[in-house]
């Protein structure tokens, strides 16, 4: 029955009535962890900086804590946290903190053999962190979600966000989509089998993509919290349909024809851009070409574009591979015109997963196409 803890690895400077100790060990997600460990199999995720004392980590280890999911990042300093107690040690005050290398936008890197446990604890840390662990767990049977003033003060949106995270499993994004017209370009190939069946295929070059609407709507009646993002999309694909198509021809000056068989597509770029559609501000622009990457600043409020939401354990927005049914029919007039329509049903799940507020939802390509074409 292994428990799943986040939270931070941190130094704690700490004054009391009755003594003082600095940089002294610190951090939800340690104390938890190793608390957890004279329970169950215990189970750590974080980040530390380079000035993390490997000490630590090995007391953490002879607990039997698995340390998997504790990121290092030598070019980084470890959170810390300064405060004083007083003689009623429920009353504290903060003198300092510094985030460090575990800021708000931290996302965790999640292992393998972490995203099927069953009980997940969400130390006190940043809300979005804990949302994008939730997103890269598989069903957790329970998960335990702690806060404090800080977030719940200068981050109360989140906090929502997170409590119904936590609650029901998901990030409440509504998404709507929307059709977009594309072009569909290429070289086409008949292949004759019978007296009135062809093999239909070719190399095309096709542009795809949808206009998105998501919808953070969190609490209707909370003071209404409601944000709304457009999404557009564009997708660069070489696609290969093969056919089977049956044939009828009329006094030689006209044919009709259908088409069934699956086709074949590869992605090799694309763009998304985003806005914000209470305000107008543009939030960005990403390259999915290659390596995707932020390609036009976002602005500070950025929700979808920025790192608060890029998920680091899935490399892709969209993934460049697609399969599907391909249908159509067609007519040719005089040997030479062609005219025809065709739908092509995507089998494939196309999410990357890589942006947060899609990870909940499958993307499959429905494409319909007018064609015409001239046989040579």
């Amino acid at each position: 029955m292994p428990l799943l803890t986040i939270g931070s690895a941190a130094y704690d400077t700490l004054e009391t009535p009755y003594g003082f100790r600095d940089r002294s060990l610190g951090g939800s997600g340690v104390y938890a962890s190793f608390a957890a460990s004279f329970f169950t199999e215990s189970r750590l995720i974080g980040v530390v900086g380079g000035d993390w004392k490997p000490e630590y980590s090995g007391l953490l280890r002879s607990r039997g804590v698995d340390l998997d999911g504790l990121e290092t990042r030598p070019e980084a300093k470890t959170t810390y946290w300064s405060g004083r107690y007083f003689d009623d040690m429920n009353a504290r005050e903060t003198l300092c903190f510094e985030g460090n290398v575990m800021s708000e936008t931290y996302i965790p890197i999640v292992p393998e053999s972490y995203k099927t446990t069953p009980y997940v604890f969400l130390g006190n840390g940043s809300p979005l962190t804990d949302m994008a662990l939730l997103d890269a767990i598989e069903k957790p049977k329970l998960v335990v979600a702690d806060t404090m003033d800080f977030y719940i003060n200068g981050m109360r949106n989140n906090i929502d966000n997170h409590v119904v995270s936590a609650a029901f499993g998901y990030l409440p994004y509504k998404l709507n989509v929307h059709n977009k017209a594309g072009i569909n370009l290429g070289v086409n190939v008949d292949i004759p089998i019978l007296r009135n069946l062809w093999i239909n295929t070719g190399v095309y070059y096709s542009s795809t993509g949808a206009k998105m609407k998501f919808t953070q709507n969190f609490f209707e009646d909370y003071d209404g919290i409601l944000t709304e993002y457009s999404a557009n999309l564009t997708m660069h694909n070489v696609r290969v349909p093969v056919q089977a198509s049956y044939r009828y021809t009329f006094n030689d000056k006209y044919q009709i024809q259908v088409n069934l068989g699956p086709y074949f597509a590869y992605g090799f770029g694309g763009k998304v851009s985003v806005k914000n559609d209470m305000n107008g501000n543009s939030l960005g622009k990403i390259d999915l070409t290659g390596n995707p990457k932020v390609i036009e600043p976002e602005s500070d409020e950025s929700i979808i574009l920025g790192e608060t939401n890029i998920n680091p354990n899935k490399s892709n927005y969209i993934n460049p591979f697609d399969m599907g049914i391909s249908i159509g029919a067609g007519v040719t007039l005089l040997k030479k015109y062609y005219a025809g329509i065709n739908y092509d049903a995507g089998l494939v799940n196309v999410n990357g997963k890589r942006a947060v507020a899609l990870n909940h939802y499958k993307i499959k390509n429905h494409v319909f196409s007018i064609n015409v074409g001239y046989n040579f």
